[in-house]
């Protein structure tokens, strides 16, 4: 058992880890009853090595950082094993950060999207936010907030006519 603590320990002094991810490594672990595990665990967060309230609000301010959204950080949390005090946390998030960083996403996103129409960039921009974790009203309100205006939609559309053309030729 005191093997498994000091492996734990170094463990510990790569990264981070919340009382699961260490639950489940621990259970991984040969000779450890789970009565065993439940001890180590109990030891290290006493010591403070774990703290998932911690982790938490580390994980968060990172992830705000990265430009993600709320349901992509509760998501990760929750997958992490920390769902008590999640929705509590994210709750005291400022929406109009939230917005801040789903524009400065969507301007990202805006310029990897091309030969695409107006519409259909607003509709990809609008699906990524989705993925990555914003609120749909957001993501929408924030497709609408970009410009687009300086673009042409007669390429964008000669080009997708010219592969549709292309496409469909091969299978007639």
């Amino acid at each position: 058992m005191l093997e498994a603590y000091r492996r734990a320990i170094r463990k510990l002094r790569m990264r981070d880890y919340t009382r699961k991810e260490m639950g489940t490594w621990l259970h991984r672990q040969p000779g450890l009853s789970v009565e065993d595990v439940e001890g180590l665990l109990s030891e290290l967060e006493e010591k403070g090595y774990i703290n998932d309230n911690l982790y938490m609000q580390q994980k968060i301010e990172k992830m705000q950082f990265s430009l993600s959204g709320k349901g992509n950080i509760r998501r990760t949390l929750i997958n992490k094993g920390i769902s008590a005090e999640v929705d509590e946390a994210l709750s005291g998030l400022d929406d109009e950060e939230e917005r801040l960083r789903a524009l400065k996403m969507a301007e990202k996103l805006m310029a990897t999207i091309k030969d695409k129409s107006r519409k259909m960039k607003k509709q990809t921009i609008v699906q990524k936010l989705v993925s990555l974790g914003f609120d749909s009203d957001i993501a929408r309100s924030t497709s609408e907030r970009l410009n687009f205006e300086e673009e042409d939609d007669s390429e964008a559309l000669n080009k997708t006519i010219a592969k549709a053309i292309r496409t469909y030729s091969r299978k007639l």
